[in-house]
Formats: structure tokens, C-alpha cells, sequence
């Protein structure tokens, strides 16, 4: 799991998918603005060295693009411009007196630290790339935009029945549950031996029990149980055909590279739209993730209007932001 992955598996921000450590650059006066600046967003500066460890958050382990090609300039452009959009909104945060407990803030902290020293295979190495003590102060900015939402924008939202009824007429086809069968199968190296583990079964031996002797597979520790598969989830050449197999018929023996396998149909299921409460739940609670979207948007455009927001003219005549 990336430092990026780690963070965002507690943020509850629907649109801001980029947000990780470097919320937000330095505040500087223009007497002491880098030379490496990228952009001014109001008092804040973003640096090359914002860019680059948010790309390298971002990016995690995966190749990145080479300096200088048109993938790499693409990537920082966006980049750059995610970074712009989170200066602007902690700017407002600040404006609006938002803050974070410093206990919360602390608990965040800890919990990320700890989440890579559990998963990452170089804790120490993740470590030196978010030090605590530069890790503390970005993390509190990132709670304030958070709140920021949570508290100032997302409670301004509202879902008119009209809303909901036009998105269930539009779009319910989307929460239709798909055709499903519960499957039970034996696996066994033969032709031979799935022929004799049928008929042990005719004789009247339950199949969960030829199921946990003799099977090949590891759901034979549930007596052959591969609970409800919908259709096209398992692999040809049988994806299809327990589709068409009679409840309660054990079938023929049916080849696969796996070795020869039987199959037990106990409950076929075809697709079917949820009751109507449940439709509108759903919908609800996607119609609600939409309007979070838009609402992020409009602030973001809304909030980008009002701040003053100027481009390094050095780096904006180039083809790369490289310096």
C-alpha cells in the first residue's frame, strides 16, 4: 500500500481524490519567494519541490513518465493543478475559522505511522519520506479542508423527491441484482474418480461429505461450497453452463485444467430489481455522492474567482516544468 493509499483510507472526500501530504506549500512575502516557484496562490508559494513529492506520493512505486516527455508535462500540469485547488480551499478554510483538535490531529497521525510500519515492506524508508514533524502541520491543513466539507458544504445539500424519483427513473436499472445460482462442486484429478463420487451421491451420501473427502479444490472444507456466483464469474468451460443445470441434478463430469469437476445447483436466483425502500435508499445515497461532486466543483471555481493565482511565467514558456 502507497503512503498515498494509507492516507486517503481515512478521508472522506468524494472529488478531491489527490489530496495527500502536501496540503499545503510554504507562505512567503514576495521579497522571499524560491526561485523555483511554481505558482502563487494569494500569500502561499508551491515549489518544484511540492510538485515533485506529490507526484512521488501519488505515483508510489509505479514508473513515472521521463522529464521532458508530453506524458511527464501532462502529469505535472494536473498535479500542479490539483495543488492550486488545495491551497485555494484551505485558504477559505482558514477565512472561515475552521480548525482541527490538536488530539485529532496527533491520532491521525499516529495511525497513518503505524499503518506503514504494518504494511509497507521499507517502514523506515516510508518514514523519512513523511517525518512526523513535517507530516503534523500538512495533516492538521488537511483536516481543516476536510471539515471544510463535512461541516460548511455537505449539510447544505438537499435531495428533492422530484430528484429522486427522475434518477430511479433514469438510472435504476443500475441496482438491478444480477441472475445468481449457489454452487456446490467436487474436484478430483479423474474421469474416473468424479464417475465413482457420483455415485456415492446417488446412493445417498449427502455431497457436502464426498465433497470434503475427496475434492481437489480448497472449498472442500465447506463440503464443495461456492455460495451464490452470478453469471460470467466463473471461468469457461463453465461460466455458463451451471446456469442451465437443473436445481438439486448432480451433474455429468466436466473437464477443465483444473481436473474433472461435479456440480451441485441447490438454489437458482434470476435478476431482480431490490424492493422499492431499498431503490430508494440506494439511490439516494448515490444521487447524495453526485451533488457532493458538484458542490466541490462550484466551491472550487467559486473560491479559484476570487483568489489571486499567478503562474511562473519561466516555467508556463516551457514544455516542461523541468528547471
Amino acid at each position: 500500500m502507497t503512503i498515498y493509499r494509507r492516507l486517503m483510507r481515512g478521508i472522506g472526500l468524494s472529488l478531491m481524490g489527490g489530496w495527500v501530504l502536501c496540503l499545503v506549500a510554504c507562505e512567503t512575502g514576495s521579497a522571499d519567494i524560491p526561485e523555483d516557484w511554481l505558482a502563487r496562490v494569494d500569500d502561499t508559494t508551491l515549489t518544484r519541490q511540492d510538485l515533485d513529492l506529490e507526484i512521488r506520493l501519488l505515483s508510489g512505486d509505479t514508473l513515472q513518465p521521463e522529464a521532458g516527455t508530453p506524458e511527464r508535462v501532462r502529469m505535472e500540469r494536473s498535479v500542479l493543478d490539483d495543488l492550486v485547488d488545495r491551497a485555494v480551499l484551505l485558504a477559505e478554510a482558514r477565512r472561515r475559522h475552521i480548525v482541527v483538535a490538536p488530539e485529532e490531529v496527533q491520532e491521525r497521525v499516529a495511525d497513518l505511522l503505524s499503518g506503514l510500519k504494518r504494511d509497507e515492506p521499507d517502514g523506515a524508508a516510508a518514514e523519512t519520506i513523511v517525518d512526523p514533524a513535517v507530516l503534523t502541520p500538512r495533516m492538521e491543513n488537511l483536516l481543516r479542508v476536510e471539515n471544510l466539507f463535512s461541516h460548511d458544504v455537505y449539510p447544505r445539500i438537499l435531495i428533492k423527491d422530484d430528484e429522486l424519483t427522475n434518477f430511479l427513473e433514469t438510472q435504476g436499472e443500475r441496482y438491478k441484482q444480477p441472475e445468481t445460482v449457489w454452487v456446490r462442486q467436487i474436484v478430483v484429478a479423474t474421469e474416473d474418480e468424479a464417475d465413482a463420487a457420483r455415485r456415492r451421491i446417488y446412493r445417498g451420501e449427502p455431497f457436502h461429505k464426498v465433497a470434503s473427502e475427496l475434492s481437489i479444490m480448497p472449498e472442500r472444507d465447506r463440503g464443495g461450497d461456492l455460495g451464490h456466483v452470478h453469471r460470467g464469474s466463473l471461468p469457461d468451460p463453465f461460466g455458463e453452463l451451471v446456469f442451465e443445470l437443473p436445481r438439486g441434478v448432480i451433474s455429468k463430469p466436466i473437464k477443465s485444467s483444473y481436473g474433472y469437476h461435479v456440480f451441485l445447483i441447490t438454489d437458482h436466483r434470476p435478476a431482480r430489481l431490490p424492493d422499492a425502500d431499498s431503490m430508494r435508499r440506494l439511490a439516494r445515497r448515490d444521487l447524495f455522492a453526485l451533488k457532493k461532486q458538484e458542490a466541490e466543483r462550484n466551491l472550487i471555481e467559486s473560491l479559484r474567482r476570487r483568489t489571486t493565482i499567478k503562474l511562473n511565467p519561466a516555467f508556463q514558456s516551457k514544455e516542461t516544468f523541468a528547471p
